[in-house]
């Protein structure tokens, strides 16, 4: 059985090279070390054209659109997208994308290109 110890009151940097909180337990198992890795991304389910879903791992161009285009005509989504203009203030979206920023990655997607 191994002993737990606790960091001093303020912190402190344990033996293992991590900060450690005042009070929190430091580790002291091997096993239990926290593991750097790379952060590897998952394919995942994502829309890259209304109701066309795809496995990938990379970003859809839609996505980061989002809230800041609209279909030109919702009837026929396949004539593009444009900016939504009610949705910028100023030239600004509440994200900070600017309306010219929105624009061109509206004519990529228009161009057939689905990710960043």
């Amino acid at each position: 059985m191994t002993t737990q110890t606790r960091a001093r009151k303020g912190g402190e940097v344990a033996p293992n090279g991590e900060f450690y909180e005042g009070g929190r337990f430091i580790n002291t198992i091997a096993e239990n070390a926290k593991k750097e890795v790379a952060a590897v991304k998952k394919a995942r389910k994502v829309q890259i054209e209304p109701y066309v879903w795809v496995l990938s791992d990379k970003k859809p161009l839609l996505s980061i659109v989002g809230g800041g285009a609209e279909y030109i005509n919702r009837n026929d989504w396949k004539q593009g997208i444009r900016p939504y203009a009610p949705a910028f203030t100023n030239g600004v979206m509440y994200t900070g994308t600017t309306i010219t920023e929105v624009q061109g990655m509206c004519d990529k997607f228009n161009a057939g290109e689905r990710f960043v």
